[in-house]
């Protein structure tokens, strides 16, 4: 599980035409404001749970708001109020679709067999196998790691930095990565409250009674709404 991280030079990445393999990026969870930007568009329009998201499209939160999108290969990335980003098209044939976060703070949590994503900011480009950690990039531009499990070469074109468990560090527009003390998981994720439940619900084996009984909570998890199927 390891992050590559490198300098990048505005928007000049390969892509590929291709969409994103395996099962499409969907709206798993959200809360207050969250807006879509189809690719080729100007116009924002209100998400919906269960929605699919494609290459080049762009999704945003706002204040008091926060979304979860279930990747393609049941990785889940949560992120928070005044969030923007861009879901970027697979760069080579064995890649699954990446994402350009552009502001705000967004959390990758991958639970599957590893499998290569980028994520670009406006100063670096990251490669993903498969980790957990938490990406932000504040008004100044500065980019920020935090790396809750895996392992991590975060940097640029002046140097790079080899973190792991709990270690964080960040860049400055056209400075060289620097470490910071640490974090506090809990504190960290705090914006995020909890992971969205990943679970095919016809993979639970419920008896017809079962399936009677819990028909209610059943259909509100299929529709997204998590705090429904709880209650």
């Amino acid at each position: 599980m390891v992050i590559l991280f490198a300098a990048c030079v505005g928007n000049a990445f390969a892509q590929t035409n291709d969409p994103a393999a395996g099962s499409p990026i969907r709206i798993l969870e959200l809360q207050g404001t969250v807006e879509i930007q189809r690719a080729g568009t100007q116009l924002w329009a209100a998400a919906q749970t269960n929605q699919v998201l494609h290459p080049l499209d762009r999704i945003r939160t706002a204040e008091n708001s926060r979304v979860a999108l279930r990747w393609s290969d049941q990785s889940i990335v949560p992120f928070g109020a005044s969030t923007t980003l861009e879901i970027l098209p697979p760069d080579t044939t064995d890649a699954q679709a990446g994402l350009h976060l552009l502001r705000g703070v967004i959390s990758f949590f991958h639970r599957d067999q590893p499998g290569r994503i980028r994520i670009i900011t406006r100063g670096a480009v990251a490669g993903v196998e498969g980790t957990e950690f938490v990406l932000a990039v504040d008004d100044s531009e500065r980019t920020t790691m935090s790396v809750v499990d895996g392992r991590v070469k975060f940097g640029n074109w002046q140097s790079a930095l080899a973190l792991t468990n709990g270690q964080q560090a960040v860049v400055e527009l056209g400075q060289p990565p620097v470490r910071t003390a640490g974090f506090t998981v809990n504190n960290l994720l705090q914006w995020c409250f909890y992971y969205p439940a990943v679970l095919d619900p016809d993979e639970l084996q419920l008896t017809a009674d079962e399936q009677k009984d819990l028909a209610g909570s059943l259909a509100a998890y299929r529709a997204g709404n998590l705090l429904a199927a709880l209650a």
